[in-house]
């Protein structure tokens, strides 16, 4: 999915928004209300162009929100972490039995 708007934000957009310049520019004589149009339409991809900044940012704000979270709580969790670690063994074994 993220690859996806990637793809339409950073190719599709762009390459639509190229499109629909050049055709402006390419037609000699634009009633108004077609440029009107078209100047609309320019804009509204123009808009969806600018997602590419959030969906880039929100990539690399997952990627390095563990880096950041790890790095912040490992001495506080210190404490915690063989207490999580016995309970996450006791459930995996548990989880064992049932299944068999």
């Amino acid at each position: 999915m993220f690859a996806t708007v990637l793809l339409v934000t950073t190719i599709l957009f762009p390459l639509a928004h190229i499109l629909v310049i050049t055709a402006v520019v390419a037609v000699p004589r634009l009633n108004l209300p077609r440029a009107l149009a078209l100047k609309r339409l320019i804009n509204f991809i123009a808009a969806w162009s600018a997602l590419e900044v959030f969906v880039v940012a929100m990539g690399v704000s997952v990627l390095e929100l563990g880096t950041l979270s790890r790095s912040l709580l490992q001495k506080e969790c210190e404490g915690v972490s063989g207490v999580i670690s016995s309970s996450l063994q006791t459930l995996n074994r548990f989880q064992t039995l049932v299944r068999s």
